[in-house]
């Protein structure tokens, strides 16, 4: 319906590098969705480090950390946060390149959903095939939790409920931990399939992760974002050699990359000038060239890198 109110709702608590990307999140959603009766609500824990002129622009959700969990445990509260009809969860690490409307018409009629498929078997941070049979559930929702979304509901609540009592059996059911932690997403699956919520597939222009892609072409100023894959290194869900999609997610170290630096620039710059060709001839000049250059040779000499010095360890990232 029309008159039903709508929201993107982030989370960002904990090292203020995640305040950082939230707040990058809420300048590319302001670009390009001031003006569609779309709210933006962020969750974090302080409020201190979101700049002044975001403050007066987005809606504040203040938390007190030590009354909710850190790491991937903190989305299962979605529930207690989301203040409208309808709601997009969108991880702080993203970046939107177009109006979201078109998204929200897409999950007409979902209560809880996501982007991905229903699988019978498989991997997805467990044994898909022994989690049906322990949990009586008819499917697993495979899906990257980026995105979510969710309707303010009484199901909706049930359906978040059951995912933290299942929780506190996370290590003892099978749950496989992400870097350490306890991840949200097999446990969200569990839940919404025991309340017969489905997800919606994946047209390639909603939401990409640049985990699933080699390369990137983006300007998210002119609303453009053109992701490629040429080693066919993608999730089993997502058999797709290139997206155009709404959101890009940064997820790892990608934030850490050129490629998100250079579009952080733009936005940086465009809302201070408003003028897009000086904006984008500058963030080429100082951060997309150097990046692209950078990355061409690291890429060119590092088998000779590699058979000089050994193969280096990984490093860990600031996040």
């Amino acid at each position: 319906m029309e008159n039903e109110s709508k929201s993107i709702i982030t989370i960002a608590t904990g090292k203020d590098i995640y305040i950082q990307m939230a707040c990058n999140l809420a300048m590319s959603f302001l670009l390009w969705n001031v003006n569609n009766n779309i709210s933006f609500y962020l969750v974090t824990d302080n409020s201190e480090s979101v700049p002044e002129c975001l403050k007066n622009k987005i809606n504040i959700i203040l938390i007190n950390s030590v009354d909710y969990p850190t790491g991937f445990s903190i989305k299962l509260y979605l529930d207690k946060f989301i203040q409208t009809d309808k709601n997009l969860f969108i991880d702080c690490d993203c970046l939107i390149y177009g109006n979201l409307s078109y998204v929200f018409d897409l999950f007409e009629g979902k209560t809880m959903s996501a982007i991905g498929e229903e699988w019978n078997k498989g991997e997805f941070f467990c044994s898909v095939e022994k989690m049906i049979k322990v949990m009586n559930i008819p499917h697993m929702p495979v899906f990257v939790g980026a995105l979510y979304y969710v309707q303010k509901s009484n199901i909706t609540s049930q359906i978040f409920e059951f995912a933290r009592k299942t929780q506190k059996k996370y290590d003892e059911l099978g749950f496989v931990r992400l870097r350490g932690k306890e991840n949200e997403e097999p446990l969200l699956s569990v839940a919404m399939a025991k309340f017969n919520q489905t997800v919606i597939k994946d047209n390639f222009q909603i939401k990409a992760d640049m985990m699933s892609f080699t390369e990137i072409q983006s300007n998210i100023i002119n609303g453009k974002a053109h992701l490629s894959n040429n080693n066919g290194k993608y999730p089993t869900w997502q058999k797709c050699d290139e997206s155009f999609p709404l959101i890009v997610h940064f997820n790892s170290s990608f934030t850490e990359g050129f490629q998100y630096k250079t579009e952080i620039f733009r936005l940086k710059l465009y809302r201070k000038i408003n003028l897009k060709l000086i904006t984008n001839v500058l963030a080429g000049v100082f951060l997309y060239f150097p990046g692209k250059s950078k990355q061409i040779l690291k890429s060119k000499f590092r088998p000779f890198y590699h058979k000089l010095l050994g193969i280096r360890t990984l490093q860990n990232t600031n996040r």
